[in-house]
């Protein structure tokens, strides 16, 4: 089955949870995972999907932890 940023389950035809939420995004490497986990729990997936989120629901959040931003590579010399 393939992977789905946010999977939400409905009754009816109408979300009433979700069940999963998948997100990855560059950052900083001086950010450290928990608190870019701290961060983007709070302020992208609570503050967005509040009334949806249960407490089982699984929040997966830079599973790689290989996001690291280019730009910052690029300024230091580590790519081109």
């Amino acid at each position: 089955m393939p992977s789905k940023p946010v999977s939400v389950r409905y009754e009816d035809g109408r979300p009433v949870s979700v069940d999963t939420v998948l997100l990855s995004t560059q950052h900083d490497p001086e950010v450290t995972q928990e608190q870019l986990h701290r961060d983007i729990r709070k302020e992208v997936i609570v503050s967005g999907l509040q009334d949806l989120l249960r407490e089982d629901t699984r929040i997966l959040i830079n599973t790689t932890a290989l996001n690291v931003c280019l730009k910052y590579l690029q300024n230091k010399n580590c790519i081109s």
